[in-house]
């Protein structure tokens, strides 16, 4: 059921990171937000996305599928507690 985006296959219940324009046009900022779980897909093709928080909080605006990609944990530190909860989930 899912719909390629930039070339990856999103589902419901996938993990993913949102980019965020605002924090990319700053020098050492992060250009995307998350982790965030897509609840559902909706539009013409199904190219928008409904997120919510990793704590279940709704977030109820939509958003076009270019402005998503796959959450990655990154190994190349340590773990905190709260990224740990994220492996488990």
């Amino acid at each position: 059921m899912g719909i390629k985006g930039r070339g990856h296959l999103f589902n419901p219940k996938d993990l993913v990171m949102l980019y965020d324009s605002k924090s990319a046009k700053k020098k050492m900022h992060p250009a995307y937000k998350g982790p965030f779980i897509i609840v559902s897909l909706r539009g013409f093709y199904n190219k928008l996305y409904y997120l919510r928080q990793v704590n279940s909080i709704a977030i109820l605006k939509s958003f076009y599928k270019d402005h998503l990609k796959p959450f990655k944990l990154q190994t190349s530190y340590l773990v905190t507690s709260y990224k740990q909860q994220l492996l488990t989930y």
